[in-house]
C-alpha cells in the first residue's frame, strides 16, 4: 500500500497522457439539408483498434460519403504517446435530428466504448463554409446532347490514379504522392458539374495517410483535381493499395433535357438539378514493401527514413559548475517520417547525467508531417570539473534513394565546468592535512599543598575542579573535531552534506501541504541526495535516480523506503525537465515516508 501511495503523485501527472480513450463527434454539429457533416472517430493511445465503417450504426437518413485517416504522436516525459483520427463524411437529405448511438470498437481481447453524437440537419442551420470544389467551367456548346438522364454511363468517364515518385519503397518511410481524379470533358458538355470529391485510402491496416485537408490542385485545361499527400507503410510485405473518391455532380435540367425524361425521371428533378454521387475506385496498386536493411544499420537507429540535416546544436549555459544542469538543443531539418524518428544519443556524456529529451516539431508540409524541423531538448549535469566539451548529437537516418544509413556527429561545442564550492572545500582540507598538526599549549597551574586536608574537603574545591576538567574536555572535543574536519575530507563532507540532508527536509515538510508541487519535490530530492551522498565520493548535486537506488541497496533500506525515493526522483525531474505538474493529493504520506527514509540513511 505504501509503495503505491508513494508514486501516486507521479501516476497524476502522466496517467492522463497515456489512457487508452475514444472520442466522437460531428462537426458541424448542424447543417442544412443535402450539406456535409464530419463524424470523427478519434483514438488515442489505442494501438491495434480497428475501425470498420459497416461497424458505425449509422441511422437511416445518414450516408457515409467518404472516409479519411491520420495519425499524430506526441512526447510526455519522454514517452511516445499517439493519436488516430478517422474521419466519415456524411450527408443528409431531410431535416431532422439524427444520433449514431453508442457503439464499441475493438481492441484486441477488450473493446473501447464510443460515445453517441448526434447531428441536427434544418433548413434554418447556420451556412457552414462552403464545401464546394471550385468547378470546371462551361465548355462552348450549342446544344446540350440529349441522352438518358441519371444513369452511370459516366462510369468511364471519371478515373483515379495514384502516382509515386519512386518503385522502391520501406517499412515506415513517409513518401509522398499524387491522386489524380481526371474527367472527360464530355461530361460538362452535358451540364455536369463536380460538386465535391472526398479521397479516402483503403486498407488501413497496411498503410497510413494523413487526412486531406490542403486544397487540391485544379487543372481545368486536363479536366484534372490533383491531391498531394503522403503515405506510411505499416508492414514490411506485398500488399494493395487502393484509394477511391466519393464524388458529387450536380446536374442542371434543361427543357429538352425534361421533354426527353420518363415521368419518374421528371419528379426527381423538380428544381434546377439533382445531385448525383458516385464512387469513383481506383485499380488497387501492388506494391513491395521492403524492410530496413540490417547492414550497415547504426546501434542506436533514430527510425528516421528520408533526407535530413543536423541543421543546428547550441548549449546553453556554456559556463556552469559540477552538479549545475545545461540545456543541449539539436535542431534536425529536411524531408521524411518525424514522427517515427526518436531522439539521437549523446556521444561523450560518460562524465554527465543525462535525462531524457523533451521533443517539439513545426510542420512547413500542410499538417502532413512530411517537411518542416523537429528539435530536441536535453538536460545534461556535469558529474566533474574541467570537462573540455559538452555531449556530441550523434544523429543517424535511412536514406531511401540510395537503400544506405548515414550518420552525422556534431561539431564540438566547448564549455567551462568550474568545481562547486564544496569541491574545493575538500581540496583544501586535504592540502591542510599535510601540514604537520599544532602542538597543545600545557596548561599548568601549582597547586598549594599547604592545609591539604582542609581544601580537599572543601565542596567549592571539587565544584572547580570539576569545571576545569569539563572546560578542558570540551577544548580538547572542539579541537580534536576541528582537526578532524581539517584532516579528514571524508568526515568533513559527512558532517556537511548530514546537516544539509536534515535542513533541505525541514523545508520539504514544510511545503508538503503547499499547492507548490515543485518545491516539495525539490526540497525533498535535495535532503536524500545530501543523505545518501554523505558517506560516499559521490557529489550530491550530480547523484541520479540511478545512483540513488544503488546506494539504497548497498545501505539495505527497505521497500518502502526504495519507493519513496523512486517517486521523489521521477516527481521532482518530471516537473523540472519534462514540464510536468502535480496537485497536492498524496504528498502527505510520502513525505512521511521521506522523512523516515532519511533517517533510516543518516543512522
Amino acid at each position: 500500500m505504501k509503495i503505491l501511495t508513494a508514486i501516486s503523485v507521479l501516476a497524476i501527472s502522466c496517467a492522463a497522457a497515456f489512457a487508452q480513450t475514444v472520442e466522437t463527434g460531428f462537426y458541424p454539429a448542424e447543417i442544412r439539408p443535402g450539406g456535409y457533416a464530419t463524424y470523427r472517430v478519434t483514438l488515442k493511445n489505442a494501438d491495434g483498434a480497428s475501425v470498420n465503417p459497416a461497424d458505425i450504426p449509422v441511422p437511416a437518413g445518414l450516408e457515409i460519403a467518404g472516409t479519411s485517416r491520420s495519425q499524430n504522436y506526441s512526447f510526455i516525459n519522454g514517452k511516445m504517446s499517439s493519436s488516430v483520427t478517422l474521419d466519415f463524411a456524411m450527408v443528409a437529405g431531410n431535416e431532422g435530428e439524427y444520433t449514431v448511438p453508442a457503439w464499441k470498437i475493438p481492441l484486441g481481447s477488450k473493446s473501447l466504448d464510443a460515445a453517441a453524437a448526434t447531428l441536427k440537419v434544418s433548413a434554418s442551420a447556420p451556412a457552414s463554409a462552403p464545401q464546394r470544389m471550385v468547378g470546371f467551367p462551361s465548355f462552348a456548346a450549342p446544344a446540350r446532347r440529349q441522352s438518358h438522364a441519371y444513369d452511370d454511363s459516366f462510369k468511364n468517364s471519371i478515373t483515379l490514379e495514384l502516382k509515386l515518385p519512386r518503385e522502391k519503397i520501406y517499412v515506415g518511410e513517409t513518401i509522398k504522392c499524387e491522386l489524380v481524379l481526371s474527367f472527360d470533358k464530355s461530361l460538362f458538355e452535358n451540364g455536369y458539374r463536380l460538386e465535391q470529391a472526398v479521397p479516402q485510402i483503403k486498407n488501413m491496416d497496411a498503410f497510413e495517410c494523413p487526412k486531406f485537408t490542403e486544397e487540391p490542385v485544379i487543372d481545368r485545361e486536363k479536366a484534372l483535381v490533383i491531391y498531394r499527400t503522403v503515405i506510411t507503410p505499416l508492414k514490411a510485405g506485398e500488399y494493395d493499395l487502393e484509394f477511391s473518391a466519393a464524388v458529387v455532380l450536380n446536374r442542371e435540367i434543361s427543357l429538352d433535357d425534361i421533354m426527353g425524361m420518363s415521368m419518374m425521371d421528371r419528379l426527381l428533378s423538380m428544381g434546377s438539378g439533382r445531385r448525383i454521387r458516385f464512387n469513383a475506385p481506383m485499380k488497387p496498386m501492388k506494391l513491395k514493401i521492403l524492410p530496413l536493411p540490417a547492414e550497415g544499420k547504426p546501434k542506436n537507429f533514430t527510425g528516421a527514413i528520408g533526407k535530413f540535416e543536423l541543421a543546428e546544436v547550441s548549449v546553453s549555459p556554456d559556463a556552469l559548475s559540477v552538479g549545475e544542469p545545461c540545456t543541449i538543443v539539436a535542431k534536425i531539418a529536411g524531408t521524411g517520417n518525424f514522427n517515427r524518428m526518436t531522439a539521437p544519443a549523446l556521444d561523450g556524456a560518460r562524465d554527465w547525467k543525462t535525462y531524457k529529451p523533451k521533443s517539439s516539431f513545426a510542420d512547413e508540409s500542410g499538417n502532413q508531417g512530411y517537411i518542416g524541423i523537429k528539435t530536441f531538448e536535453y538536460t545534461a549535469v556535469p558529474k566533474a570539473a574541467d570537462l573540455p566539451q559538452a555531449p556530441r548529437v550523434a544523429f543517424n537516418y535511412f536514406d531511401p534513394e540510395t537503400g544506405k544509413y548515414v550518420e552525422e556527429l556534431s561539431e564540438p561545442v566547448a564549455v567551462s565546468v568550474a568545481p562547486t564550492i564544496r569541491s574545493k572545500t575538500v581540496r583544501e582540507a586535504q592540502e591542510e592535512a599535510a601540514k604537520p598538526a599544532p602542538a597543545f599549549s600545557k596548561i599548568s597551574e601549582g597547586v598549594r599543598t599547604e592545609n591539604s586536608a582542609n581544601l580537599f574537603s572543601s565542596k567549592w574545591f571539587w565544584i572547580s575542579q570539576a569545571a576545569i576538567l569539563a572546560a578542558v574536555a570540551a577544548f580538547v572535543a572542539h579541537r580534536l573535531r576541528a582537526r578532524r574536519l581539517e584532516t579528514d575530507p571524508a568526515y568533513a563532507k559527512k558532517t556537511e552534506y548530514s546537516a544539509k540532508a536534515r535542513a533541505s527536509l525541514r523545508e520539504a515538510l514544510a511545503s508538503a501541504d503547499s499547492p507548490d508541487a515543485k518545491k516539495f519535490f525539490t526540497a525533498a530530492r535535495e535532503a536524500l541526495r545530501y543523505a545518501l551522498a554523505a558517506s560516499s565520493p559521490e557529489e550530491a548535486r550530480s547523484l541520479s535516480l540511478k545512483d540513488a537506488l544503488a546506494r539504497s541497496e548497498e545501505i539495505g533500506l527497505g521497500d518502502a523506503q526504495t519507493a519513496a525515493i523512486k517517486a521523489v526522483f521521477d516527481g521532482a525531474d518530471a516537473l523540472e525537465f519534462g514540464g510536468g505538474d502535480a496537485g497536492a493529493s498524496g504528498r502527505g504520506e510520502l513525505a512521511k515516508n521521506l522523512a523516515e527514509t532519511v533517517r533510516q540513511i543518516l543512522k
